[in-house]
């Protein structure tokens, strides 16, 4: 099922079709695999601009997918849709939660820059700043360390606060 080249809907028509086959009986396939397709048919409305329908599988795998990977997986990418159905408190919360739930994950990063950029994007500089920070101090050295250190310069750097972006540095 593959959404990447504008046939989110093609995506959404096979993953329905499947689901509805494995659910009945018809297909007999493994809860790895079943979840898989829920996923894929998750990011699939997702892509199509069906946030409430898209919303409600990932909350429902991040929440109770046997599989601890596909539950990982939902929980980063619920967060990255709401946040990309404008619903910027909620996408900051679940970026935060992903981060508690997930301390280990190699998305961790990611989480934690998104949900400063989050914050920012929901007109709450100082709130961005201040998770940009934690990232920078938890994650040092790592990319998204570096990369939290960028957004603090040029959060100062636009308010040409100079003598904050040298200690930023």
């Amino acid at each position: 099922a593959d959404q990447k080249d504008g046939q989110g809907a093609e995506a959404i028509k096979y993953c329905e079709s499947f689901l509805s086959d494995v659910k009945a009986g018809k297909i007999k396939v493994s809860d790895e695999s079943k979840e898989q397709t829920q996923l894929a048919y998750a990011s699939a409305l997702i892509s199509e601009k069906k946030f409430p329908e898209g919303i409600t599988q990932l909350t429902q795998l991040s929440t109770s997918a046997p599989t601890p990977s596909i539950k990982e997986d939902a929980s980063l990418r619920h967060a990255y849709a709401l946040r990309a159905s404008k619903k910027l408190p909620e996408a900051a919360a679940a970026f935060a939660k992903f981060s508690t739930d997930y301390p280990k994950s190699s998305n961790l990063g990611n989480a934690l820059l998104a949900r400063g950029d989050t914050l920012l994007e929901d007109k709450k500089p100082e709130e961005a700043l201040a998770a940009w920070k934690t990232t920078a101090a938890q994650l040092t050295g790592a990319p998204a360390g570096l990369d939290a250190y960028e957004r603090i310069w040029r959060f100062y750097a636009k308010d040409k606060k100079k003598d904050l972006m040298q200690a930023a540095q």
